[in-house]
């Protein structure tokens, strides 16, 4: 199942230094810089999805993706 967005967004591709955070990734303890990196890319992209509208359909496939049980 593919979940279609009608509105197209602008990626960080598209225009250089958008997106990106201009302070470094803080390290937890024991965390490589890949991973905290990773983990900041991901809370940003939850962050923007939770404010993004969506049927109950969408919501049900981004939570059976993301592996949720809302």
């Amino acid at each position: 199942m593919s979940v279609v967005i009608d509105v197209p967004r602008a990626s960080a591709l598209d225009s250089p230094g958008l997106g990106q955070d201009s302070t470094p990734v803080s390290q937890p303890d024991g965390l490589e810089p890949v991973i905290a990196a990773a983990r900041a890319a991901g809370r940003r992209a939850g962050e923007r999805l939770a404010l993004t509208p969506l049927t109950p359909r969408q919501r049900a496939a981004v939570a059976s993706v993301m592996g949720g049980d809302r």
